[in-house]
């Protein structure tokens, strides 16, 4: 086998990474899109996508649909969407959860614990109770640091979204005026997914000496 050739299990990695983010992509700029097209503000889903994800990486699972729900129901904002990043931030909730325990600890000067993701979830599962009794301390330290940090989280994605959302919200609208028809959403999607505006369709010939 050449070196220099990819391995079959690298493309199958790669065909999967893809794949997930094609659904990510799909599952979370569908409701967006949807929700600008009907008139919702770019401000009104920026806030909404910070404080979503933000609820979403707390230290503690299975607290954030309810948080989530509360949250957009006291500030008035949209349940789709905030629900949508709530379920796709699983992740990134599992990938932050030791990182703001140790944070906690430092705040608070507790015992380092020495346990991983894994087998946190593995012990919540055999024993939610009795996971919730032996690091009750654990996680409210966690929780203590994730909402020291949440100012500063809602703050961040708030801002580097707000004029992403304008600049789509500003497309769709050109487009509309235009006349453009359903058509234009979907183009707007894709340019959306791609990250790249679709290239301006030239004129037919002869249309310059007209």
């Amino acid at each position: 086998m050449d070196p220099a050739s990819p391995s079959p299990r690298g493309d199958r990695a790669a065909a999967l990474t893809a794949r997930l983010e094609e659904a990510a992509r799909s599952r979370v700029l569908r409701p967006i899109l949807d929700q600008l097209t009907q008139g919702l503000s770019a401000d009104t889903i920026a806030l909404t996508i910070a404080v979503g994800l933000c609820i979403a990486v707390i230290p503690i699972i299975g607290v954030t649909t309810a948080l989530s729900f509360l949250a957009a129901w006291a500030l008035r904002l949209n349940q789709p969407i905030i629900q949508t990043i709530n379920w796709t931030s699983y992740p990134l909730q599992l990938l932050l959860i030791i990182p703001f325990i140790r944070l906690g600890e430092k705040i608070f000067g507790a015992p380092r614990m020495r346990f991983s993701v894994n087998e946190l979830i593995a012990m919540a599962r055999a024993d939610p109770l009795g996971t919730l009794t032996t690091l009750g301390a654990t996680f409210g330290h966690a929780a203590v640091a994730w909402l020291l940090c949440s100012p500063i989280i809602v703050g961040a994605v708030y801002l580097g979204a707000k004029p992403v959302l304008q600049t789509l919200a500003r497309h769709l609208r050109a487009r509309r005026e235009a006349g453009a028809g359903p058509e234009a959403e979907v183009e707007v999607e894709a340019e959306a997914e791609s990250g790249k505006p679709r290239a301006a369709e030239k004129d037919p010939p002869g249309a310059a000496s007209r």
